[in-house]
């Protein structure tokens, strides 16, 4: 909270800080409820704009660490889309030493996110080559892709709330390349009606992939403006700027897991 007032981005802390909780709480509540509620239910209290790339034909399909994403890979089964999500392996490392229930709540959730799209995960350790089976037999691949550039094994600048940052571009790469449709959607709730919604938004495909890079932190740069930074998921936006050091960190903390952003220092 004193960071997001600090750089302007919280005018009223109370109320930030109190959606920035309920982001959390219903993000929780979300997973129980797609596990007990008919897609019915969807159609009755989800809010969604704009349509998933087709199903049966291949796809990549985008999002962020913001708002609550369970309803919208939800709606994507529902709409017949056989979905991949990419994610890294849980191991039982010395993060979970003593952290039994977390860990099993961690494995739950993801069990979750797989059943509602109705397909295994990628493990993202395996590299290109199961990404390209889902894709070749007409699955949709989807991936969040605001991860750390340290975490993968290419990535570019690109420039997000003003400050530089390095973000992946592999499966950006591979679609321009490739011609394959792309699409970003997010989730979230209306803090005005507590209406829950799901926004898909179709990026045109370009001839590379800087320009389908900069389309995609743009939607991510946008909704952060747009619906502020304490319904980032999961948690609070606790940043650091490391001073007098060749590399800045942008950290944005959650319940349980955190997003680093190598922020490259401003002039180099």
């Amino acid at each position: 909270l004193q960071n997001a007032v600090r750089h302007g981005w919280a005018d009223c802390p109370d109320e930030w800080l109190k959606n920035r909780k309920l982001t959390t709480l219903i993000d929780h509540a979300d997973h129980y409820l797609s596990r007990t509620r008919s897609d019915a239910w969807i159609d009755r209290h989800i809010a969604v704009n704009g349509e998933w790339p087709a199903a049966g034909a291949p796809a990549i399909a985008l999002t962020f660490h913001w708002g609550g994403g369970m309803w919208a890979m939800r709606h994507a089964g529902y709409r017949g889309i056989r979905g991949r999500m990419l994610v890294a392996p849980l191991q039982k490392s010395e993060q979970f030493r003593g952290r039994w229930v977390l860990h099993r709540y961690i494995r739950s959730r993801m069990v979750t996110v797989a059943k509602t799209m109705r397909c295994p995960f990628i493990d993202v350790s395996q590299g290109m080559p199961p990404i390209l089976a889902a894709l070749g037999k007409g699955e949709h691949v989807h991936a969040v892709i605001d991860v750390p550039s340290d975490q993968v094994n290419s990535s570019a600048p690109v420039c997000i709330l003003g400050m530089q940052a390095r973000v992946p571009t592999a499966l950006l790469r591979l679609a321009a390349e490739r011609s394959i449709p792309v699409c970003v959607y997010v989730g979230g709730t209306d803090f005005a009606s507590g209406e829950r919604f799901v926004n898909i938004t179709f990026l045109p495909v370009t001839s590379g992939p800087d320009i389908l890079l900069r389309s995609v932190f743009g939607e991510l740069d946008r909704r952060i403006r747009e619906g502020g930074l304490e319904i980032t998921m999961r948690g609070v936006v606790a940043e650091r700027l490391v001073r007098d050091l060749p590399r800045r960190l942008l950290q944005i903390e959650r319940t349980g897991l955190c997003l680093i952003i190598h922020a490259e220092q401003r002039g180099r």
